[in-house]
């Protein structure tokens, strides 16, 4: 058993979305933009950002918008050297992975529509 951990891009109905998400939309409504299984290291990173924007009744992290970049850092600071060892991930699939993830965050820095990103942690 591991722990997974999402990030989710969350827009009211009436906002308009760029078709480059489309397909990660989910049945909610929902875009998920990123997920991790058993990567320690990135889930308490992004904790670190977020602890303090928990909501308890709906159990998940709001991520403030002036976070993104330093994920879009974290994220792109690792390599195959540096990639953890123990992660769930070999590092040629982990690299396509983290180079989509930056792709869609970067991306969601120019959408001006209101949304809110929000951390999901299952552990």
């Amino acid at each position: 058993m591991g722990v997974d951990s999402y990030i989710i891009f969350q827009v009211p109905i009436d906002v308009k979305v760029p078709a480059a998400f489309d397909h990660l939309r989910d049945s909610d409504g929902n875009y998920e933009l990123c997920y991790w299984q058993s990567s320690y290291i990135i889930r308490n990173f992004i904790l670190d950002l977020v602890e303090e924007n928990y909501d308890e009744a709906l159990r998940y992290y709001e991520i403030p918008k002036d976070k993104v970049n330093r994920i879009i850092k974290f994220l792109s600071s690792f390599n195959r050297r540096n990639w953890p060892i123990s992660s769930f991930y070999e590092w040629s699939f982990a690299k396509k992975m983290l180079r989509h993830q930056i792709k869609r965050l970067k991306r969601l820095r120019h959408f001006r529509g209101e949304y809110r990103l929000i951390f999901i942690d299952s552990y």
